[in-house]
């Protein structure tokens, strides 16, 4: 085995194996806490609509906030981690997202968790999210759908353990003491976090295999802002955050708006589910074991969709997510149509091997998209809409449930974002195929233009030799004349 042999074996060993393990349980002990605290606020909210009085409408609104403002966050974290390294920014997050699970249990009305618990939670979250998923894309290539199932195992782990934690917590310390113990357990992410250690600079070149065309346009427009003095820094931000890529990329653009779609649709049902339970007389533990149903199918399907993804071209990874949303859209519906808790335990399940499919399946898919240089970009503005549809939904069906005193039309109005999601992205073939065409004619394009360029150099080189000899032979001529 030659030395170049051996060196390509060891880059191969470190992109997909070696430190990146490391990273990848970080990220399983970010999700388990960020998506077993967050998402299973709904326990939280029977008890605070007891406690404060308020409406369900008005209590929606703070776990809705906890999820948004952390996909509110990630443009920025994306660009921060780009800055200042993706270690840094996620200590930082983990640091301010304990301190808003702690202040939260001095809350003394609903306001005050709106910021606390939703905001501070929040932002803290999305700092550490981004850099460490993102992480991930840098150290795998072939392993990657395999490495980013198990990161995700942790939010399928969070799901099955923390509605009845946040319930046997509650009754034993209150609230505010579960609050409190939440915030000293989250600070456990502070010492992961330092197991980001960036990709090495020679390992980091390699990953740079993007498409041409969005590096290009990035550089353009970060020189379009310096050629216009006063919009420098309006461009320098832009080039940081990739916003071209919303009107260069028609491919990303058609997955921000179905994952726009898909969160309206999945957290409404997410936060709702278990008050929906209560409301139809099961049990609070045994409503609250509904999310652990969700978490439980969800870790299966987080741990095993990695083995299938580009086994065929059916099942590349756009075309998963679009199936997992579809089946989540049609659970939607079906229960709102029954109060039966096994049925309910059974839509649950279904829920949650959807969620545990399209979840983790999002950053391969932009990946494949914009590739792995514009990928922490690419997943901080994505997320970024998600966040749009996340502070939508549960509001919308908590209000749709003070209206009409159920919450049929809430699961109904939620399922149809689901599917309609699934629609949208149906158009993904032509599009796909439209921009191979259109690459493809500019490659070609260039090639012609690169040939009649070597053409006319050629011409002008057969001139210019004639002019040079016409007048070697003139001078000759000339000197024999005077000899």
């Amino acid at each position: 085995m030659t030395m170049k042999t051996r060196q390509r074996s060891h880059h191969d060993d470190v992109l997909d194996g070696g430190w990146g393990w490391f990273v990848v349980l970080h990220c399983h002990m970010l999700l388990i806490l960020l998506v077993g605290l967050t998402h299973s606020l709904g326990v939280l909210v029977v008890r605070w609509v007891e406690y404060f009085g308020d409406d369900l409408g008005a209590v929606s609104w703070v776990p809705s906030l906890a999820v948004a403002v952390q996909l509110f966050t990630a443009p920025f974290a994306g660009a921060l981690s780009e800055r200042f390294g993706c270690r840094h920014v996620a200590a930082v997050g983990a640091i301010v997202s304990s301190i808003g699970w702690i202040s939260s249990s001095f809350a003394e009305s609903i306001p005050v968790l709106w910021f606390t618990c939703g905001i501070l939670t929040g932002i803290g979250y999305g700092l550490a999210y981004v850099p460490s998923v993102s992480l991930i894309g840098q150290y795998f290539e072939r392993r990657h759908a395999l490495a980013n199932g198990i990161a995700y195992a942790g939010s399928g782990l969070g799901m099955i353990a923390m509605p009845p934690l946040w319930l046997v917590l509650i009754n034993t310390y209150g609230w505010r003491g579960a609050l409190l113990i939440a915030g000293a357990t989250n600070m456990n992410l502070f010492g992961t976090s330092l197991l980001l250690r960036p990709l090495p600079s020679n390992l980091h070149a390699r990953t740079q295999k993007t498409v041409g065309e969005w590096r290009c346009l990035s550089s353009n427009t970060q020189e379009t802002g310096r050629k216009n003095g006063k919009r420098v820094a309006l461009w320098q931000m832009f080039g940081y955050l990739k916003v071209a890529l919303f009107y260069t990329n028609e491919l990303f653009s058609l997955m921000v708006v179905a994952m726009l779609l898909n969160a309206f649709g999945y957290f409404l049902i997410n936060v709702h589910m278990i008050p929906n339970a209560v409301y139809l007389g099961v049990p609070e533990l045994r409503a609250s074991f509904l999310q652990t149903v969700v978490g439980t199918f969800s870790l299966f399907a987080r741990l095993t969709h990695g083995f299938f993804v580009g086994l065929a071209q059916l099942l590349s990874p756009v075309r998963l997510y679009l199936a997992s949303t579809a089946v989540c859209g049609v659970a939607a519906f079906l229960m709102s149509t029954t109060n039966d808790y096994l049925n309910l335990a059974i839509y649950a399940a279904t829920i949650g091997i959807g969620n545990g499919v399209f979840m983790p399946i999002i950053a391969v898919a932009m990946k494949d998209f914009v590739g792995p240089d514009h990928l922490s970009s690419a997943l901080g503005l994505s997320f970024l809409c998600m966040g749009v549809g996340e502070s939508l939904g549960p509001p919308v069906g908590g209000w749709l449930f003070d209206r009409t005193g159920n919450y049929q039309t809430s699961f109904c109005v939620a399922g149809g974002a689901l599917l309609l999601a699934a629609t949208i992205l149906l158009l993904e073939m032509p599009l796909r195929r439209r921009r191979e065409r259109r690459l493809r004619a500019e490659a070609m394009r260039d090639i012609l233009n690169t040939r009649l360029k070597a053409k006319r150099l050629c011409d002008w080189d057969a001139v210019s030799i004639t002019v040079s000899l016409c007048k070697e032979s003139l001078n000759n001529s000339q000197h024999v004349t005077q000899l």
